[in-house]
């Protein structure tokens, strides 16, 4: 607490700040010393953080060797990187294999017409199902909105528009991903994406109701039923006679392998009531050609009835022969008719689905994806292009060989020689004549039990050759011409590293992190991280010293709080008896004035002895 204090106001002529002030400086000794003392138990518990965090660093160097195990890493390269490349996991076999590339997979494409615009609606309604989804397509929807619908179907389709042209191309390659479609009130024939050939085709039937139920609507693309009675279906105009037609013109010859009849179905005229029950298929390869029958369906009561021929022909017409309905007014209706080549179902198909073709080690193999790893188990295989033919006339080979990762295992290597030689020269600071901690017994222990762990022989079952690291090129610096700083650090001799990684990986792998379960003994990482662990761990040495260093500064400053109050009080008391003492002082001094002021102001009387 701060107080003003006034000294001096008396006659004493005592400087009680300095007599204060110099009483106080003595008292206050002991608390130098607990400061000095703090100031030496945060310097030990820094140099302790510093060691824990280097111990944990080099702790950490070593999980490539226990969880990771590098020395299973593999690598894959390619003697042909157009042709094929790879990528091999952890454990795969060493080895190499031939590839033969004739054929890549690729995904199917496909595109629609060219429409005047994109930003443009286009009047299509429907629910064409692309791949099992389907797809609400709607009459004010542009080409650009309806490249959006589609992406976000889910449909497994990836759309685009380019030059005011819809392009769709499946999101897997191979032809098992082929793009399904069934079009659903010609939506994508309209579109131009699929063929359906009787589109806009010339129409004559036998007979027709009136204007509003016109043969010609039966190729006008509009396959639902709701507008039945306003020119959207036809109706013949003999009632319980028949047979009824309706021919189909198409423009040129068309190749047709299924043909898709809708008769009126809707919930006020279901099919099963005013539908077409029997008719037949008939077609034609000439406008004035003999009839061939193609299909007798009978018994029908469904909306739509898919007819596919067994073998495709060539038709330049169709024709519809209905012989009966199902029984309400007894005449012919039918909304729409259809006619496809189901092998060239898309009207503008950019790129076919195919599987990837290639031979492998001389096994003829195909794959959906040009990207597979079921062939050689823990081997990604990337087939880039199909392989070029040589002069002799055969198709180049590109050989793919699997190696141990050494490029890796040293790079590691090197890391925990870093992270332990990081550790070691920093002991041999702290440890060294005239510093801190010179002599500090823990700091010597910790060095000289990870420097033999480390540099020490590991006792190696028989058949393997490495039992130090000195024997694979690693080696502690020592001697009257290392710095004292340099002693017991590593040093790696890169040729023999390499002979060792090269010639005998397995033993290396041993030195480092063979485990007594599995090989009958313990490697370097595997005894050093146990001993790390005995350090650093939640449990170890360094974060409890670490803990109780903490608690002891801790103690430190509140002894130093609890001194410096008392010391405060200390001197607020000195200040009251000294401001006392003055004042006394000044009483007397002034008792003494009036005093000496009270003689001098006596009489003085004469006399004489004689």
């Amino acid at each position: 607490m701060w107080v003003l204090r006034i000294t001096g106001l008396g006659t004493s002529y005592l400087d009680i700040e300095s007599i204060v002030n110099g009483l106080i400086l003595v008292e206050r000794k002991p608390i130098l010393r607990m400061q000095q003392e703090k100031v030496f138990l945060e310097t030990t518990s820094a140099m302790w953080k510093e060691i824990t965090d280097l111990t944990t660093s080099l702790q950490e160097a070593l999980s490539p060797f226990l969880q990771e195990n590098i020395f299973q890493s593999r690598t894959a390269s390619s003697s042909d990187s157009t042709i094929v490349t790879a990528e091999a996991s952890d454990g795969a076999a060493v080895g190499s294999h031939e590839v033969v590339v004739r054929q890549l997979a690729q995904a199917h494409r496909v595109a629609s017409d060219q429409q005047a615009s994109a930003g443009t609606a286009l009047g299509l309604a429907g629910s064409p199902t692309i791949n099992g989804v389907a797809v609400e397509i709607t009459a004010d929807m542009t080409l650009l909105e309806i490249r959006d619908t589609l992406n976000g179907a889910g449909a497994g389709v990836k759309a685009w528009v380019v030059d005011n042209t819809l392009l769709m191309e499946s999101e897997q390659t191979g032809y098992a991903n082929s793009i399904s479609v069934v079009d659903d009130n010609n939506v994508l024939a309209r579109l131009g994406v699929v063929a359906n050939h009787a589109l806009d085709a010339v129409v004559t039937a036998s007979s027709e109701y009136s204007s509003s139920y016109p043969s010609s609507s039966i190729t006008d693309g509009y396959t639902h039923s709701d507008q039945w009675g306003s020119g959207g279906g036809w109706n013949d105009a003999t009632a319980n006679t028949y047979p009824d037609t309706v021919d189909i013109s198409f423009s040129a010859v068309q190749t047709v392998d299924q043909v898709r009849i809708h008769t009126l179905d809707s919930t006020t005229y279901p099919a099963s009531q005013y539908g077409i029950r029997d008719f037949n298929l008939y077609y034609r390869a000439t406008d004035t050609g003999t009839w061939v029958l193609l299909k007798s369906v009978s018994g029908n009561t469904g909306g739509v009835v898919t007819v596919n021929l067994d073998t495709p022909v060539n038709a330049k017409q169709l024709r519809v022969e209905v012989t009966a309905t199902n029984g309400a007014g007894d005449y012919s209706r039918i909304i729409e008719v259809e006619a496809y080549n189901t092998q060239a179902f898309f009207k503008n198909q950019l790129q076919a689905a195919q599987d990837a073709e290639f031979d492998f080690d001389g096994l003829a193999l195909t794959r959906s994806s040009n990207t597979f790893s079921d062939v050689i188990e823990g081997v990604t295989y990337t087939l880039e292009g199909e392989s070029p033919t040589l002069d002799d006339g055969t198709l180049k080979t590109a050989t793919v060989t699997v190696d141990p990762d050494t490029s890796g295992i040293r790079n590691k290597i090197e890391d925990f020689v870093d992270a332990y030689n990081d550790l070691y020269r920093r002991l041999n600071q702290l440890t060294a004549k005239g510093s801190e901690f010179q002599g500090e017994p823990s700091l010597i222990r910790v060095q000289d039990q990870v420097r033999r762990l480390v540099t020490g022989y590991v006792d190696v079952s028989p058949g393997y050759v490495y039992d130090q690291l000195a024997l694979i090129g690693i080696r502690a610096k020592g001697g009257q011409d290392v710095a004292s700083e340099e002693q017991g650090i590593l040093e790696i001799n890169s040729t023999e590293l390499s002979e060792a990684l090269e010639q005998d990986l397995a033993g290396v792998e041993a030195l480092f992190s063979a485990t007594e379960t599995v090989y009958g003994f313990d490697g370097i990482v595997t005894r050093l991280d146990a001993v790390l662990t005995g350090l650093v761990g939640s449990d170890g040495l360094l974060p409890g010293r670490i803990d109780r260093l903490g608690d002891q500064i801790e103690n430190v400053q509140e002894e130093i709080a609890e001194a410096e109050q008392r010391l405060e009080e200390k001197e607020e008391e000195l200040y009251l008896k000294f401001a006392q003492l003055e004042r006394s002082l000044s009483m007397l001094n002034y008792q003494q004035s009036w005093l000496s002021a009270q003689i001098a102001s006596l009489p003085r009387v004469g006399f004489s002895l004689f």
